[in-house]
């Protein structure tokens, strides 16, 4: 005969499961827009008495079975492959989309080269200069007006140089200091993680203290699942910012590598080195010439996706002009290298088509400092400033010198105006053409590159947004299920107390009513 209380034991500890079901299914509930929640869900299981002891008889081992209803914990349901897959495309989501915003601000910089803009544009100021040689080619009169109004367009595109080279550069500042702020951010999340990581050791060393002790891991046992939730949520933000891959560690710590690098393992984190404060990150930006990603313990990170991969392309990218530790995308310093480059081509066949080689004052444009001529330092030479019409003036074989023709026939200018359609070689093969078509060029180029970027964004944020959805239906929750959850619950909870009342009133005919006689 089994115990007498057994049945009231059993129906007890299910009315305590089907309570604890119901404050599940309410905690769910209430963390329905909780950011990075994992739906809970109580783990039971029937209990199980061993009944095959050699002393134990058939009578007994009936009197031991239906043991009810044990809950060996409080679960989350997550997919882990579902988890690496987003973290894997968020990755690149977060590459091309800030890829394709930085190259959207190199176009609104280099709006100056845009030939639709009228009145303002390089392509413009290139038409202007090549009708001002071609009236003061025309026309013999009034020399000094035309001459002047020649170097004055030529001026003109010097400035319009200048200006660009100067709004690159407070781009390429701008975009370092974004860098900055990003790789900080990234060292937050790390340190983060980390504290998480500690936190959640500790609680397994409780939860979890019999697989310790037998050299097991609890990864997978029931830990704390809010921090758990809490860590993975910095998880999934830390994939935004390169390719990471995550491995649990036996005492319930992750160990997170990006890059190949490790970053985070239990206790021990390895931070992006940012410098003292942006000063000191710029001192070593300019004294490699590119943005290093390096780490606390020396190592150099070479990373193939995320955020600051598009960075480090974006400021580091010069295309074929790339040295050092520079790469070969089409980032900033591409553009500042190749309107540098365009500047000196353009200035140097210009001065060449003046006759440089027969007279040293026959330079129609050079640099500040004697220096070679780039985008940021062009500017109108000394002579040219003194006379205007030194462009229309012709070499004469007999004095060896310089002079007016007898008619201004427009030689010496038509010649200038002509070489404006000469092909100019920049970048060591990247561009050979006419000087206006560059212009088109470096615009068509960046259109391009921005187009891919965004169709590589929309397509990684088509399979990042289906593979949420599906971790979403497995760790999100559903009203309706939990819903469903509820009523069912509710339906154990009153089943069973109904079921305490009856066994309770059969117990009582057992002790005060059986083997009485004369009632």
């Amino acid at each position: 005969m089994r115990a007498s209380f057994l049945g009231l034991e059993v129906q007890k500890r299910s009315v305590q499961m089907a309570q604890k079901a119901l404050d599940v299914t309410g905690n769910n509930l209430s963390n329905r827009d909780t950011v990075g929640y994992t739906r809970q869900r109580l783990d039971v299981y029937s209990n199980y008495m061993n009944m095959n002891g050699i002393y134990t008889t058939k009578l007994a081992r009936l009197g031991l079975s239906s043991q009810g209803v044990f809950a060996s914990g409080v679960s989350q349901t997550r997919d882990a492959y579902l988890d690496k897959r987003y973290r894997d495309t968020n990755c690149y989501v977060g590459e091309y989309n800030q890829q394709a915003s930085i190259m959207s601000e190199i176009e609104t910089t280099l709006t100056n080269f845009s030939d639709t803009y009228d009145d303002i544009g390089m392509a413009y100021q290139f038409d202007q200069f090549k009708s001002a040689l071609r009236k003061y080619a025309e026309d013999s009169a009034d020399r000094e007006e035309l001459a002047s109004v020649v170097r004055n367009q030529a001026y003109n595109i010097c400035k319009l140089f200048q200006q660009q080279s100067t709004d690159l550069k407070d781009l390429e500042n701008q975009t370092l200091y974004d860098l900055h702020s990003s790789l900080e951010d990234a060292n937050r999340i790390i340190n983060e993680i980390v504290e998480y990581n500690k936190q959640i050791v500790n609680e397994y060393a409780i939860t979890g203290a019999d697989l310790i002790y037998n050299g097991l891991s609890v990864t997978g046992g029931y830990g704390p699942n809010e921090i758990l939730d809490a860590r993975n949520n910095l998880i999934d933000q830390l994939s935004e910012f390169g390719d990471i891959h995550v491995d649990d560690n036996f005492d319930g710590s992750v160990k997170i590598t990006m890059g190949g690098l490790m970053i985070v393992d239990g206790e021990k984190s390895n931070l992006f080195v940012t410098g003292k404060d942006f000063d000191a990150f710029v001192a070593k930006y300019e004294e490699n010439d590119a943005a290093v990603l390096k780490l606390n313990d020396g190592n150099e990170m070479i990373l193939g996706g995320g955020t600051l991969k598009a960075y480090s392309d974006m400021i580091n990218g010069n295309g074929p002009y790339a040295t050092g530790k520079q790469n070969t995308e089409y980032g900033i310093k591409y553009y500042q290298s190749a309107i540098d480059e365009f500047a000196n081509k353009f200035a140097g066949l210009m001065n060449t088509l003046n006759g440089i080689d027969n007279a040293a004052d026959r330079e129609m444009f050079t640099s500040a400092d004697g220096s070679p001529i780039t985008a940021a330092n062009i500017r109108i030479s000394d002579a040219w400033l003194k006379d205007a019409t030194m462009i229309a003036k012709i070499y004469n074989e007999a004095t060896g010198a310089y002079d007016y023709p007898i008619n201004l026939d427009g030689n010496a200018v038509n010649k200038l105006l002509l070489s404006m359609d000469d092909p100019i070689l920049i970048g060591d093969g990247d561009y050979e053409g006419s000087s206006y078509d560059f212009i088109l060029f470096i615009n068509n180029r960046l259109a391009q590159n921005i187009e891919f970027a965004e169709k590589q964004c929309d397509m990684y944020t088509e399979t990042a947004t289906s593979l949420l959805d599906s971790r979403d239906a497995v760790m999100g929750v559903s009203e309706t299920e939990e819903g469903v959850n509820m009523m069912n619950y509710s339906k154990w909870f009153n089943a069973s107390s109904r079921m305490l009342t009856t066994l309770d009133a059969a117990l009582e005919t057992i002790i005060e009513k059986m083997g009485l006689v004369g009632r």
